[in-house]
């Protein structure tokens, strides 16, 4: 009976022990359940590093200034870098504040975890430049953001701008990132990430439906294209490898060609606002006739979380947390949405 109450009284002991170590104000961890502050789960993981706070679903949300100070890249870049960074927590007052910056569009692309990422300079001193991102409406975190639509819109402005050193106004939460090599990044690791709103200044060329005088090298200068900087080869949009390559990044077509790019299967994008490229890509020969709709007998994969369809052979075909198959034709009866806007053929 002595030695069972001397085990006892060496067990409670060693309890007590590790207790003591618990620092103070912290309460011990007694189970895996989630934050009460976290979001319902939808969506397909996409990043890591304060992915929270990049997609606007972290702890501080509620403490964020909505309304936009103005602002300059050569201000934002002459802020001092934090020393620490928490993961799901923002650091006042840079990260807690939305600004309103207008700026030199240097280019952007779509990167592996679903962000447009786009390098802005200041209009001033165009040799500081920062970073902008616009997260996936269907990536983990952002797909329950309060603020998707805003990504939506945001991601299908930056699709009809030309990639061309264009003036933009850019809406966006102050970040710190951790500086690894990100082309355009600024020397203090700030950016405008997410990104609300992104609209074209007056002397920026946003595509549009062109004349029926403008001359086919006009009609190049307007029409955007996705650069697979990898192979040399351009793709027109809408087709199964724009935007989805490794390595890449959108300019117009005739940008493309004056730097040596390809188009795909020898074929060139048609006129900038059909919408569909009207060349033969992947095998598929494209009918500039068929409109928004597409083929409406295409196999598609519904998003049913975000509200939005991916056609095949694209990064998020079948590959997102919630979801179903059906046609084209009844998912647009259903409501949803082609991602980026981009109809399926």
């Amino acid at each position: 009976m002595k030695r069972g109450e001397t085990l006892l009284a060496l067990l409670l002991s060693l309890v007590g022990s590790v207790l003591a170590f618990v620092p103070p104000g912290r309460p011990a961890v007694y189970g895996f359940s989630a934050p009460q502050h976290e979001l319902p789960a939808c969506g397909t993981y996409c990043g890591t590093e304060r992915w929270s706070v990049k997609t606007l679903s972290d702890a501080d949300r509620d403490k964020v200034d909505f309304t936009a100070k103005e602002a300059t890249v050569g201000w934002l870049v002459s802020q001092e870098h934090p020393a620490q960074s928490p993961a799901d927590q923002r650091i006042g007052p840079i990260e807690t504040q939305t600004y309103k910056v207008r700026a030199r569009l240097i280019s952007y692309k779509l990167e592996q975890d679903g962000d447009f990422h786009i390098v802005i300079a200041d209009v001033e001193d165009p040799g500081k430049t920062m970073i902008a991102e616009i997260p996936s409406p269907d990536c983990a975190g952002a797909c329950a953001s309060a603020h998707v639509e805003e990504f939506r819109r945001a991601r299908a402005v930056i699709m009809e701008i030309s990639n061309q050193a264009s003036s933009v106004s850019v809406v966006g939460l102050g970040f710190f990132d951790f500086l690894h090599g990100q082309t355009g990044a600024a020397p203090n690791g700030i950016e405008l990430h997410p990104v609300l709103k992104i609209e074209p200044e007056s002397d920026s060329s946003l595509r549009s439906v062109s004349s029926p005088k403008a001359s086919a090298e006009n009609k190049k200068k307007e029409v955007s294209v996705w650069v697979n900087t990898s192979t040399g080869v351009y793709h027109c949009l809408g087709t199964r490898w724009s935007g989805t390559t490794t390595s890449g990044t959108f300019m117009t077509e005739a940008g493309a060609q004056e730097h040596g790019y390809r188009p795909a299967y020898g074929n060139e994008c048609g006129p900038a606002g059909t919408g569909i490229a009207s060349q033969k890509q992947d095998g598929t020969v494209r009918n500039p006739e068929a409109g928004r709709a597409g083929n409406p007998d295409v196999r598609v994969w519904v998003n049913t979380s975000s509200g939005v369809y991916h056609c095949p052979g694209t990064r998020w075909y079948g590959n997102t947390k919630h979801g179903e198959y059906m046609t084209q034709k009844k998912a647009q009866d259903g409501g949803y949405r082609p991602a980026y806007d981009i109809v399926c053929h």
